[in-house]
């Protein structure tokens, strides 16, 4: 499920296609994922939870700066189209590095930025003893900001984040929501969570923000509950790692045939980028096998 997600991503910044709705359930899907997994790390007991979601943290920290140097050639390039001054630029970077999460052409860094943000929120609510639900309350105060009136408005708010799509206020919610689904082993026949999918994507016609957290959940108890025979350990964790470097890497390539190949939104652009973006995460794959 976490491949096929992160092929949607690739639809989202390649194509118009709606694909249902399911387009708005893919980031907020890896969320609840994120949220699962690392809440099952945690044993209930502060110090021990501090050092996980510390652990996790400098992790995904890592990662984002990391990622950020490697889209660096795509900023710079951003930086010359707009005509920025070094001084204009270096203020803008360091904007969208602590509040945006992307810069020019990487788009899907925000996610990494959002955890981080989770991760920092989750650590000090720990530190008072605060419980799972009051961290979900934390995050749900968190993405209710952007939607108060007059919030999106104030110089602050677009000197900080820009616009009104301020999206790394999404992540803590649903991190939690994951950490809720792990702590109470929630669990629905497969019917069930289809159903819950289902009408989570059709209650986004006039709902869209109470049912996408319910059309995420309803894909995250479907995935969990899915059993493929043929589907092995080793392959599973391949998958789960091609799913991060297909996410990560594929507005590398789509970026690259936009400006070199002049190519626009639509089947072709997508089609290639998820061929190229597919490739390099096979090869990281057997790549990360021979250091194993």
């Amino acid at each position: 499920m976490k491949v096929l997600m992160a092929f949607v991503v690739v639809s989202i910044h390649t194509t118009e296609w709606p694909l249902l709705g399911i387009r708005e359930v893919a980031v907020p899907f890896f969320f609840l994922v994120s949220g699962f997994f690392l809440f099952g790390k945690m044993t209930g007991e502060r110090v021990a939870d501090l050092a996980v979601i510390r652990t996790w943290t400098l992790k995904i920290l890592k990662l984002y700066l990391i990622w950020t140097a490697i889209y660096l050639p795509f900023t710079i390039f951003g930086w010359v189209q707009d005509g920025l001054t070094w001084k204009q630029a270096l203020a803008v970077f360091v904007r969208n590095l602590a509040f945006l999460g992307q810069n020019y052409l990487s788009w899907p860094l925000w996610y990494l930025l959002s955890m981080i943000w989770g991760g920092v929120l989750f650590y000090l609510l720990r530190a008072v003893n605060l419980p799972l639900w009051g961290m979900l309350l934390a995050g749900i105060l968190l993405f209710a900001i952007p939607h108060i009136p007059g919030v999106v408005d104030s110089p602050l708010y677009k000197k900080l984040f820009k616009d009104s799509t301020n999206l790394v206020f999404t992540g803590p919610m649903y991190l939690a929501i994951g950490g809720l689904l792990r702590r109470y082993e929630v669990h629905l026949p497969l019917w069930g969570g289809a159903l819950l999918a289902v009408a989570g994507l059709v209650g986004m016609h006039w709902y869209p923000l109470p049912a996408l957290p319910l059309a995420a959940a309803g894909f995250f108890l479907l995935a969990k509950e899915l059993r493929l025979p043929f589907v092995s350990d080793r392959l599973s964790r391949a998958f789960r790692d091609g799913s991060e470097t297909i996410y990560l890497v594929h507005m590398i390539f789509a970026g690259l045939l936009i400006l070199l190949a002049g190519l626009d939104k639509g089947a072709l652009l997508f089609c290639l980028t998820s061929l190229l973006a597919g490739i390099t995460a096979l090869l990281r794959t057997r790549w990360r096998k021979s250091q194993s």
